[in-house]
């Protein structure tokens, strides 16, 4: 990937239009990497032995914290920040700045001193009664926490973005035609025939299982038929709700929200420091609940038909006779649990099981005959090119859509449909046909025919807005496709304990 861009540098706007591939945002203070030279103890990331020191890195999270902040509003905000997707997001964010700008040099791409100085003399921000002010401009810096040499460099910087921004139609440019084919796609309907066969359609044709044979697959497949483990836990539930009903500062739900999300970790802590639940359930004013018996595995009712929640009650901590860890349900709520009882996995006899192992072995046979029917199926429409192999024995279980669309799945699997439209167009008279199998069916499709709009009904704003789309994803795709490649090629190497104190 590498060799590749790079032979395309040999021209002066190739190397522009090289950067312009991989800057998908505005660089923050490459130069700044290098202020804060300590031991490794003071740094997060190297990138090819440039060190990113922990002092910046805190400042760009509280940069980006103020963007969400002003994006999302601070509630949301303070929650996103929390997590550690964020934190991961910002450092990958300097990482592939200093990537970037390493590049650059490699390119030798440059901002000569005559245009920085213009571009700062220029800028609004630093005049007084309409002219530049050195002691503004000087004063500015200072209040940001910033020297001059440190903001030349970041200017210097987001100038050579400045310089690409005419240029992105160079590279990633989409025709007019190519907007009205992505449209007409969109817009088309097919004329297509389905089949499906499931594993009931041919329980009846297989030869049931003999006693020697459920005897060998029951002793080889032991552990699929014993009873799982069980256990029944108290368990306490903590949101908003508990502290609007325990707090008198709370006196909305945005309130509440925040006061919820500030005592998460207090919850932790209590949670972690106790021996059972009945510490944190006095301190947040819970009620200690019983849950039913709870099979290894398989969701049950309630707040146990979260399969996570099932887990967090099956934990190794848990198990040990432990407090579990709060599990983050999907309203936004904690779950913990402790465990009251347990009962381990055990096996089942041979003759408790016998049905249900006879059961399977005559579905895995109605499946291997079922895949191997629609296989032939498939090979038939194919060679006689027409639905007929399909109608001579299962007319009456195919479905016909004459005018299917992306737009309405008609009752078919996103998987189906998309296997649907990505078959090629059949020429006229002839038909396009494909296979899918899935758990417990195969579904045979035939397509054909394609209907396209014509171009005369798609709107000019339509199409130029089809046109800027395409182009902006091409250029998104590149930019990840070669920052990808210059993370392959270096060495970069995080400091993890520094950065989680620095985050924390």
């Amino acid at each position: 990937m590498l060799d590749v861009f790079r032979g395309m540098s040999q021209s002066w706007v190739a190397k522009i239009a090289l950067l312009l591939i991989a800057l998908s945002f505005v660089l923050w203070g490459v130069s700044g990497y290098l202020f804060d030279q300590g031991d490794s103890s003071q740094i997060v990331a190297k990138v090819d032995g440039e060190k990113i020191s922990s002092s910046l890195f805190q400042r760009r999270l509280r940069q980006a914290t103020e963007q969400y902040t002003q994006i999302f509003g601070a509630a949301a905000a303070e929650k996103i920040v929390k997590t550690p997707a964020f934190t991961k997001q910002v450092l990958d964010g300097m990482v592939d700045d200093l990537l970037l700008a390493h590049e650059a040099r490699k390119l030798h791409l440059q901002v000569p001193d005559s245009a920085l100085r213009a571009k700062i003399v220029s800028m609004p921000v630093f005049a007084v009664k309409g002219q530049f002010s050195r002691a503004r401009y000087d004063q500015l810096l200072k209040d940001n926490g910033l020297t001059p040499a440190q903001f030349e460099a970041q200017l210097r910087q987001s100038m050579l973005l400045e310089q690409l921004q005419s240029l992105p139609q160079i590279l990633a440019m989409a025709s007019p035609t190519e907007a009205q084919q992505v449209w007409q796609w969109s817009q088309e309907y097919r004329n297509v025939y389905i089949l499906t066969l499931q594993n009931q359609d041919f329980s009846g044709q297989v030869q049931q299982p003999s006693a020697a044979e459920i005897k060998k697959y029951y002793e080889a497949h032991q552990r699929q038929f014993q009873q799982a483990a069980q256990v029944q836990v108290a368990y306490v539930v903590f949101g908003e709700q508990n502290v609007a009903s325990g707090s008198t500062a709370a006196t909305g739900s945005n309130s509440a929200a925040l006061q919820f999300e500030s005592q998460i970790d207090d919850f932790k802590n209590t949670l972690f420091s106790s021996n059972d639940l009945q510490a944190v359930a006095t301190k947040y004013h819970l009620k200690v609940q019983t849950s039913d018996w709870l099979q290894e595995g398989t969701p049950s009712t309630g707040i146990f038909s979260d399969p996570k929640a099932v887990a967090l009650a099956f934990s190794s901590a848990v198990l040990a006779g432990k407090n579990s860890s709060a599990l983050r349900l999907a309203n936004g709520d904690l779950l913990a649990v402790h465990l009251l009882h347990y009962q381990p996995a055990r096996a089942r006899s041979l003759a408790q099981v016998e049905d249900q192992v006879r059961a399977q072995l005559v579905t895995q046979q109605a499946a291997e005959l079922r895949e191997k029917t629609a296989a032939q199926l498939l090979a038939a429409v194919q060679k006689q090119q027409n639905i007929q192999a399909l109608q001579e024995k299962y007319a009456h279980q195919i479905t016909h859509f004459p005018e299917l669309s992306r737009r309405a799945d008609n009752g078919l699997s996103t998987a189906l449909l998309q296997k649907i439209f990505l078959e090629p167009t059949p020429a006229a008279g002839k038909v396009s046909a494909g296979l899918l199998n899935t758990h417990g069916t195969s579904t045979v499709y035939v397509v054909a025919g394609v209907v396209l709009p014509s171009p005369s009904l798609l709107n000019p704003s339509v199409r130029d807005e089809i046109q800027k789309s395409l182009a902006e994803q091409r250029v998104r795709l590149l930019s990840q496709s070669y920052l990808r490649a210059l993370r392959d090629h270096a060495k970069v190497k995080i400091y993890q304990k520094n950065v989680e104190q620095v985050s924390s």
